[in-house]
């Protein structure tokens, strides 16, 4: 099952066939939610490691799949002719069905007009995907339709997080107030959390901050750990290092 304390993100495509979409939906998703894993292959599995061990790994720190399926993806073939979707060894084929069955959520995405795969066209294990809601994305609307894709993303990693905080639990978080100490934080599904500007400096290390609104804006998310949570049930935060660095 994923952890939902680290919630991540996996993007599953063709490079045949969906490759830049892959690319311009993993640049988006990071500048939205600095500090969460965007697991795509090309970065994220070395030379020398097993593809199944590595993407079953990262799977279980993931809430959300994104299926970016194009015009060719239930149709290309491997050098032998075969379609790659017969072989249980086929990558995308191989993270679809681990998502499915680690209860992943799964968000097809049809990628300039593609239709959606038919069950019969699918192997067994992947005939679930046929019957899942798919969202569209294309090239003319890409703005519009990629921040309506991220919102869901949103949401669905939402969802995902524990209502029940525990301290060092990492949540995504929404700044929904700025005042001269801190910042107050939205946590799902109906929590507020407050943020201390030591905390942010410290987080901050080596870089002069004139004024909480230089490093942060409200509605903007942000991963945050939860560092103590007081006998009234009031929540403080740290800011969590790794979504720092990815903002360097």
């Amino acid at each position: 099952m994923p952890d939902s304390s680290s919630p991540g993100i996996f993007l599953s495509y063709r490079r045949e066939d969906a490759a830049p979409y892959a690319r311009l939906l993993q640049f988006q998703l990071r500048e939205r939610f600095p500090g969460v894993q965007v697991f795509l292959d090309l970065d994220s599995i070395e030379a020398g490691l097993d593809f199944a061990e590595v993407i079953q790994e990262a799977l279980d720190s993931c809430s959300v799949l994104v299926a970016l399926i194009g015009r060719q993806w239930a149709t290309l073939v491997d050098d032998r002719g075969i379609r790659r979707l017969e072989n249980p060894d086929d990558l995308v084929r191989y993270e679809i069905q681990t998502a499915l069955e680690r209860a992943v959520r799964v968000i097809p995405v049809l990628v300039d007009g593609a239709r959606a795969p038919q069950q019969q066209e699918l192997p067994i294990e992947l005939h679930k995907l046929a019957r899942l809601n798919a969202f569209e994305l294309s090239y003319r609307r890409f703005d519009y339709d990629a921040s309506q894709l991220v919102e869901l993303i949103r949401k669905v990693l939402a969802a995902a997080s524990s209502t029940r905080f525990a301290v060092g639990q990492l949540i995504i978080g929404m700044v929904v107030k700025i005042i001269t100490v801190g910042a107050f934080v939205s946590l799902p599904p109906d929590k507020i959390g407050f943020l201390h500007i030591n905390q942010i400096r410290r987080a901050h290390a080596g870089k002069r901050i004139g004024s909480i609104t230089d490093v942060m804006q409200i509605g903007e998310n942000i991963l945050v750990e939860v560092r103590g949570i007081n006998d009234r049930g009031k929540i403080s935060l740290a800011m969590h290092r790794e979504a720092v660095d990815r903002d360097v």
